[in-house]
């Protein structure tokens, strides 16, 4: 309980992601573009389309699947060292900007 109240005072955010048994799973990662452009830093899981989103150790942190550990010691890190931790966040949220706005996305896809 102890983390919940720490996570929801620092803006972070966590989500347990259950994959089914054919291997459905989301094909880019909106919640967490969304979490980061919010100035939100996210911690997840290894899945192929989140590597397009979060940079590890630079824009958030990617952690093996079914890894408890290694998720408690991330936010365990990052409350202890608040400067990373606003400086992560908003280096998230630059690079959602300067590479996910609709803007950007239009011009990207017009010019393909």
């Amino acid at each position: 309980m102890k983390i919940w109240r720490l996570t929801l005072r620092q803006r972070c955010i966590y989500r347990t992601i259950i994959s089914c048994e054919g291997g459905d799973s989301e094909g880019f990662g909106l919640v967490f573009a969304e979490a980061m452009s919010c100035g939100t830093l996210v911690i997840t899981t290894d899945l192929p389309a989140i590597a397009d989103i979060v940079e590890d150790n630079e824009t958030g942190f990617i952690v093996k699947q079914r890894n408890s550990g290694e998720i408690s010691d991330k936010i365990i890190h990052l409350l202890n060292n608040r400067d990373k931790l606003n400086a992560m966040k908003i280096k998230a949220r630059d690079y959602i900007v300067q590479n996910f706005d609709w803007e950007i996305v239009a011009d990207d896809i017009s010019n393909s």
